[in-house]
């Protein structure tokens, strides 16, 4: 529901707290989004800005982040169903190792 309905609603700003987890979001990548062991959907990337910024979260309280990345709003999809994290590290081999939750991690074989 977040995907669809939350970073919509922002207009497609999804913040990072710490500037330096992603080195690089070249506008056109497509980012994957995970929750648990299934990727639910995903995001074209529209801009990505390294700078710090502050941001209300649903509880009003401010928040402090390093990033944004904005995508853009009518290219956010959610997969049904979602894929298995395990099945999406079959189809790109060993490298790089995507089991751990909460990583950024670049695959650039588009054939994937």
């Amino acid at each position: 529901m977040w995907l669809m309905t939350a970073l919509r609603g922002r207009g497609g700003r999804y913040h990072l707290r710490s500037g330096d987890a992603v080195a690089d979001l070249a506008p056109g990548s497509i980012a994957l989004f995970r929750h648990g062991d299934v990727i639910v959907g995903e995001g074209v990337v529209r801009k990505y800005v390294r700078e710090p910024g502050a941001d209300r979260s649903r509880t009003g309280a401010e928040v402090e982040y390093g990033a944004r990345v904005e995508f853009a709003p009518d290219a956010i999809r959610v997969y049904a169903p979602p894929v298995p994290v395990a099945e999406l590290q079959r189809l790109i081999g060993a490298s790089p190792d995507i089991s751990v939750p909460r990583g950024y991690y670049i695959v650039r074989d588009w054939s994937v």
